[in-house]
């Protein structure tokens, strides 16, 4: 059982499928820091019924926040992490944590960025947003955000954007219908 990289308790071990069902293969969670370990590349060939379980795993959690500590190392190398940048398809800018050569960390909430579950605020958002609240809480580290200056977070420079559980909701039961091929 691996050991999780940040608060050294054990993961849990998750049973996931690729794209063609062809494939099972572990992704591993930590529900205390928040955070899946996914071997090289796994987090790029799940298949929806696979990422439904790990979409439903964050949203029993009521905070979706990384509770990284210290400065992880590799669970199988025991080499430093280090901290890498994609976009997803609809352009969400996340970060995680990688071992070039045995896997990456994501947090929960940049494994949602991942997926496309959570997007950049359209313009009309942001306006909504900005007309109710003028401040929100940066995603990604956590400052605080003044929406009628800033467009993207001052400190970390990632984009707005909202967590928005009821959508989550909808699109589990989305995955959910799709019919399993055999």
């Amino acid at each position: 059982i691996m050991k999780c990289p940040s608060c050294f308790l054990e993961m849990e071990q998750i049973m996931v499928k690729n794209h063609y069902r062809t494939l099972e293969f572990e992704v591993e969670v930590c529900h205390h820091c928040h955070i899946f370990w996914f071997d090289h590349n796994e987090e790029l060939i799940l298949n929806p019924k696979s990422a439904l379980r790990l979409f439903e795993k964050i949203n029993s959690n009521s905070d979706i926040s990384a509770k990284i500590q210290g400065n992880p190392c590799c669970p199988q190398c025991a080499q430093p992490l280090r901290t890498a940048h994609d976009k997803s398809s609809k352009g969400s800018a996340f970060s995680f944590l990688e071992c070039r050569e045995h896997g990456s960390l994501f947090s929960f909430l940049d494994f949602l960025k991942l997926k496309d579950f959570i997007t950049p605020l359209s313009e009309e958002d942001r306006e909504n947003m900005k007309a109710r609240l003028h401040f929100v809480q940066c995603t990604s580290c956590g400052a605080s955000v003044n929406l009628d200056i800033h467009e993207k977070c001052p400190y970390c420079r990632c984009e707005i954007s909202f967590y928005d559980r009821n959508a989550v909701i909808k699109k589990i039961q989305e995955i959910a219908d799709i019919p399993e091929i055999e």
